[in-house]
């Protein structure tokens, strides 16, 4: 539906922006009627509208674009159950909605160049990009801690790249776009919140029990030893969520990309064995991410001395 709207609007705006260039022309020339721009943009819109009201109605009567304008009628129900109760979130949906139609449609076509080229120089700026905003995300949840965002860039790339390469090594995945580029973004994409998590966690068990570490170090342990018990805390809460969710996988809930290769028409057999390769390579991932960040996170805590720096002006979440 965009591909078919976008050109009408194009040919729209262009059309105004060389009118807005010709006005300014005949302003420098002692002619400025503004008469002229009005008639010209109103003949134009004239000429145009028939032509996007008949592109409009063929496109609704299409099957693709029913079942589009029909997702958004659980959106509408988002809307009015908001604004019957007074919570004041209509603003946030339809600002979430519009971004995200966006972002999905610029990256079906961001997908496209991608797969039609199969370049490898493509398929690492993608991931690379990926991986710079997720870690730029998860940094902010834990922003109380010193460099988080770096830190969860750092284990993002570490558990995702790290996790990807030994899957390419041992041939599990094909080496081309079509297979690398999805898999690392659904990896990637619930590694973020893994890692924000497990960082959070971390930065509040220190910050709490400043007391008992300052008394482990003072007795002659080192702070990895003094800060162990609340690692293997941020661990877990961080690796919870995925480990409970592969225990009802298949009984309670059906993962988006089997229930999008089902859709897609392919066999259920190959939806499970494509969804098990995913899910224990998101495990396997997250696990690693959470390693290296709950490693590089209590070092950004501590002084070269091994005094730990917190500073006290910040509020405990």
């Amino acid at each position: 539906m965009a591909g078919i709207l976008l050109p009408h609007c194009g040919a729209l705006l262009g059309r105004n922006i060389s009118w807005r260039l010709e006005e300014a022309r005949r302003r420098q020339r002692g002619d400025g009627s503004r008469c002229w721009r009005r008639r010209r943009f109103g003949c134009c819109c004239v000429f145009h509208l028939p032509s996007l009201a008949t592109t409009l109605k063929e496109s609704f009567q299409s099957p693709e674009c029913r079942r589009l304008v029909g997702t958004f009628v659980p959106v509408a129900l988002a809307v009015a159950v908001s604004h019957k109760l007074g919570i004041g979130f209509e603003g946030d949906i339809l600002v979430s909605i519009f971004r995200s139609s966006i972002q999905l449609v610029g990256l079906g076509y961001a997908l496209k160049f991608i797969f039609e080229g199969e370049k490898i120089y493509m398929c690492s700026f993608a991931i690379l990009f990926m991986i710079l905003v997720s870690g730029h995300t998860a940094g902010k949840r834990s922003k109380e801690l010193p460099k988080s965002r770096m830190v969860a860039t750092l284990s993002l790339a570490v558990g995702a790249a790290g996790t990807l390469a030994l899957m390419l090594l041992l041939r599990v995945y094909e080496f081309k776009a079509r297979y690398i580029v999805p898999t690392a973004g659904y990896v990637i994409g619930n590694s973020m919140s893994i890692v924000g998590t497990t960082l959070e966690r971390l930065r509040h068990d220190i910050y709490v029990h400043q007391g008992q570490i300052e008394l482990a170090l003072a007795l002659g342990a080192t702070p990895a030893q003094a800060v162990h018990p609340y690692i293997r805390r941020a661990i877990l809460q961080g690796m919870g969520p995925i480990v409970d969710s592969l225990k009802t996988v298949g009984l309670v809930s059906m993962p988006g990309s089997m229930t999008g290769m089902l859709m897609g028409g392919s066999s259920p057999l190959e939806a499970v064995q494509m969804q098990i390769q995913v899910l224990y390579m998101l495990l396997g991932a997250s696990a690693l991410s959470c390693l290296f960040a709950c490693s590089l996170g209590w070092r950004v805590l501590f002084s070269k001395n091994f005094q730990l720096q917190f500073d006290d002006t910040r509020v405990l979440s």
